[in-house]
């Protein structure tokens, strides 16, 4: 392995750990906040997403296949709900806590 990939390997695993605990993932949750709608322009840009990589229990990700198949709705468009309303719950406990 190149001196380059090594280090991006190291990197890689040094900022996945940072998701390993829900205490680390807390402290982290409460440090950052939800970008307006200007800020994630400034910094994605107008219309621009990025695509990342999640893994889902087997369970919960059949019962979004199911509820999307009962809906007529793709399942990928619920995933992203179903994530976005885990975020904004954790933001709400996060904001009661202080």
């Amino acid at each position: 392995m190149k001196n380059k990939s090594k280090k991006v390997a190291k990197n890689w695993e040094k900022t996945a750990n940072v998701f390993e605990s829900k205490h680390q993932f807390l402290k982290l949750a409460a440090a950052s906040r939800v970008l307006d709608l200007h800020e994630q322009r400034e910094l994605l840009g107008p219309s621009k997403t990025k695509q990342v990589s999640i893994r889902l229990p087997i369970e919960d990700l059949e019962a979004v296949k199911r509820i999307a198949e009962m809906t007529d709705r793709p399942y990928q468009q619920l995933v992203v709900v179903a994530i976005e309303q885990y975020i904004s719950r954790m933001a709400l406990a996060l904001k009661a806590k202080t």
